[in-house]
């Protein structure tokens, strides 16, 4: 009884969604223009597809000054999202309720990220800056069947524009607050009349920070970015494309500080930071190197995707708010991911199979995590009273395969079923360590980060933390999971710009560890979660 009120309250919401549409399409002098996407592996009419989509095109992005993924969430109805207040490459997005605010690599998101089809795992680089883009799509609810795990509320597809045979380029140059400057360009080109190239870059300079620290007496919290991505796509006949894409980012901010909240405040100061930790900051490196093959056949098309992505990523940001140092959090992380994607689409128009439609596929996920994280504490005008350092290692291994039908019933009814059968392994190795003579965190930066001097393993001081310890107080530390995912959907074309549609799908993130933690008894291995929606 519970899913029929469900879904009645969803066809009622869709019956208001759909009268404003109308409403809004009479006031204007011609029809809806078509938007053409592919959330479901092939191109389609926007108002064919039987799924909750935004779609920002290119001139969307430009007209609404949107600069970064986060920025679409002002823009996207049942969608939120908030970046890392010390961490500005990461995003945490919620759709519908649904989301993961936990950046560390032992928690998977729970709002795919998926860049010219390739998924971009890790969190803390999930906010990605949208120069050159074709389009973006946000697909809304678990999104199991077509993009897998990871999905269950949904998916952003990112999809970058391709080269030409146009000789073309811009530059961009802008000014704005805080004496910032953004800069980005492109240059494209044929190499011969079959090859075409582009280039595409973007700059970012923060002269003054957002913070000013009396302290210190200086500006804190700037942010400075370069990127570029290279793109050459070999078109050999009228049946073939292969893309080359490289991609490159570095990002650094001056790190977060505490804020001392019981400071008076006055004029508009919001409020006054009185970090005293000299070398605050928070970098991220990611090199990105992907192909995809598409062949167009007599009956179906073959596309095949091979990506390579390393993100390097460090901080150390000052959660004391107080002159002299006391508590701060150093993090070093190395994320190395390698996937493989193979999908076939195709239609079957003839007299013996009308209007059916259909894709199918397999993928190959692997995700390498190597974390050094911790919590280091301050006495002494800053001499290190004692850092738990968390040395760890976690492995994602899934493969899955996929199908998916849809066929017009006639009248203007269609359904469509799909399912994914995943199978999803993953590992930690955890050791924490105790730092009590090394270089004291408060002098350390980028270049001495990794100096183990000084530091004694927990099982010389008697407090053992590593994998024996964490497995014989219940904890798990391999987590397998097979699951399969699907969805049914009856949709009805009303119009050519009207739908209706039912539809019960559903999704899985995989499973994780609690691993911000200094105590070995709080370190639990998570269960996978499940979405079922309709």
């Amino acid at each position: 009884m519970m899913k029929v009120n469900k879904l009645v309250v969803s066809l009622i919401g869709g019956l208001v969604a759909i009268a404003l549409n109308v409403s809004i399409w009479a006031q204007n002098s011609g029809a809806l223009e078509e938007i053409v996407v592919t959330a479901q592996k092939r191109s389609e009419s926007l108002q064919e597809v039987p799924i909750s989509i935004s779609v920002f095109s290119e001139d969307d992005i430009e007209r609404l000054n949107i600069s970064n993924t986060i920025d679409l969430v002002k823009n996207i109805p049942g969608m939120t999202g908030v970046t890392n207040v010390a961490l500005p490459q990461a995003a945490a997005y919620f759709i519908r309720g649904i989301g993961q605010d936990e950046s560390v690599s032992t928690l998977d998101p729970a709002v795919g990220t998926f860049v010219d089809g390739v998924f971009v795992s890790r969190q803390i680089a999930n906010n990605s800056r949208l120069y050159d883009i074709e389009s973006v799509e946000v697909l809304k609810g678990p999104q199991g069947t077509l993009y897998g795990r990871n999905t269950t509320g949904g998916a952003v597809r990112i999809i970058t524009k391709k080269p030409t045979e146009q000789t073309e380029g811009f530059i961009d140059i802008a000014y704005g607050g805080y004496n910032t400057i953004e800069m980005s360009g492109k240059i494209n080109f044929a190499l011969t009349d079959k090859v075409f190239t582009k280039i595409t870059t973007f700059y970012i300079d923060q002269g003054d920070g957002f913070l000013y620290n009396v302290t210190l007496n200086k500006d804190q919290w700037k942010r400075h970015a370069t990127g570029a991505r290279a793109q050459i796509l070999y078109v050999p006949n009228d049946r073939t494309e292969l893309l080359f894409t490289a991609e490159y980012s570095n990002d650094d901010t001056g790190g977060a500080v505490g804020a001392n909240k019981l400071s008076a405040c006055c004029g508009d100061d919001l409020f006054v930071v009185e970090s005293g930790l000299a070398n605050t900051w928070a970098s991220t490196q990611l090199m990105a190197l992907s192909m995809k093959a598409t062949i167009e056949f007599d009956n179906f098309q073959m596309e095949f995707i091979a990506a390579d992505r390393d993100l390097e990523h460090s901080f150390n940001n000052d959660y004391s708010d107080q002159p002299t140092p006391a508590y701060s959090i150093p993090n070093l992380s190395d994320h190395i991911q390698k996937s493989f994607e193979l999908n076939f689409t195709g239609a079957l128009d003839g007299a013996n199979y009308p209007g059916i439609q259909w894709a199918a596929g397999a993928s190959y996920y692997d995700d390498d995590n190597a974390v050094l994280f911790g919590d280091a504490l301050f006495l002494f005008g800053g001499a290190v009273a004692g850092t738990f350092m968390r040395d760890l290692t976690n492995v994602t291994e899934a493969r899955a395969v996929y199908a998916d039908l849809s066929v017009d019933l006639g009248g203007g009814w269609g359904l469509t079923a799909g399912g994914r059968y995943t199978k999803d392994e993953r590992k930690v190795n955890v050791e924490q360590f105790l730092d009590l003579n090394g270089v004291p965190w408060e002098a350390r930066d980028q270049s001495n980060f990794m100096d183990r001097s000084g530091w004694l393993s927990t099982a010389a001081i008697g407090q053992p933390f590593d994998n024996a310890t964490v497995e014989a107080l219940g904890t798990k530390t391999t987590i397998d999971t097979s699951e399969f995912t699907s969805r049914v959907v009856l949709d009805f074309q009303y119009t050519d710009d009207i739908m209706f549609y039912a539809s019960i799908a559903d999704s899985f993130k995989g499973g994780g560890w609690a691993s911000r933690v200094t105590a070995a008894a709080d370190f639990k291995d998570l269960k996978p979660e499940f979405v079922d929606n309709f």
